[in-house]
């Protein structure tokens, strides 16, 4: 009967991506909290695509988490591990043991 968010703003600017993730049943329903910054939904950046499982369903989530469309994946994009993470290739340059 526990359940978790997926976030909760701890900045005025706060961004969360899940994508591509599988979402328990302990997910809460809502998904996210505006915590302290309720009232400044529209600055925050709050994204599930393509994620699967019990805790993937979002009709019942805020009305404020950001709906991507599928056509435009740029935001999704600009976080991807070759953009965000890898930009200079570290990962794919790492000694193997």
């Amino acid at each position: 009967g526990v359940h978790t968010l997926l976030g909760r703003a701890y900045r005025k600017y706060s961004r969360v991506i899940f994508q591509s993730t599988y979402l328990s049943a302990a997910i809460d329903p809502r998904g996210w909290d505006a915590w302290h910054y309720a009232g400044q939904e529209q600055n925050f950046v709050y994204v599930e695509a393509d994620c699967r499982g019990p805790g993937a369903d979002k009709s019942k989530r805020v009305p404020w988490e950001k709906n991507l469309d599928p056509r435009d994946p740029s935001l999704l994009r600009q976080f991807s591990k070759e953009v965000f993470v890898d930009q200079d290739g570290w990962i794919a340059n790492q000694p193997t043991s």
